[in-house]
């Protein structure tokens, strides 16, 4: 008699629909199933060249030398990783490259391309951002008001143009979104 067996029996018994899982499930769990994807969420990793004792959310956590220290921008937390966990299962990217996901090489030049722009007007919005700050340009007997108006409103522009760029981004990507604080306006 074999372990799931055993536990139907015992469930049955009890009146609980208690249910043994194993690895032999894979492929009907795979047929019956829906498929999803886990979403790609960036993570910066520094490496460890001595032993450090980590304060992590869940208590403290010992890194080793050689291995990391992760931090999610998204939720601030950070814990260590073994090297051969990162050499498994992460990828190290440079800002604007293509996630791994981005597979043709005709989309990888697009993606590339994109956030090309979209880093250009990063740089044009972060300008417009100052001038709109400027406190010669908020006095009103220096400048029409229209000027400080028409200005605010090309830097909206921008920020509306690098949220598009961005959309094409994630559909490049499948669907995944994109929003790097380094190429985004207004960020």
């Amino acid at each position: 008699m074999t372990d799931r067996e055993i536990d139907e029996i015992v469930a049955a018994r009890a009146g609980v629909g208690v249910q043994r899982i194993t690895q032999e499930d894979g492929p009907r769990i795979a047929a019956e199933g829906r498929r999803a994807v886990k979403r790609a969420n960036p993570v910066f990793l520094v490496e460890l060249k001595d032993d450090a004792v980590v304060e992590t959310v869940d208590g403290t956590l010992n890194g080793e030398a050689g291995g990391f220290i992760a931090h999610d921008p998204i939720s601030g937390h950070v814990w260590p990783v073994k090297r051969s966990y990162v050499e498994q299962h992460y990828d190290f990217k440079q800002p604007g490259d293509p996630p791994s996901t981005v597979t043709s090489d005709t989309a990888r030049e697009l993606y590339k391309d994109v956030n090309a722009i979209r880093r250009a007007l990063k740089d044009i919005g972060r300008d417009l951002d100052q001038m709109r700050r400027d406190p010669m340009l908020r006095q009103a007997t220096l400048f029409d008001q229209d000027v400080g108006a028409n200005i605010t409103i090309a830097f909206r522009d921008l920020e509306s143009a690098s949220m598009r760029l961005g959309k094409a981004l994630q559909a490049i990507d499948g669907g995944v979104s994109v929003y790097d604080k380094e190429t985004t306006v207004g960020a």
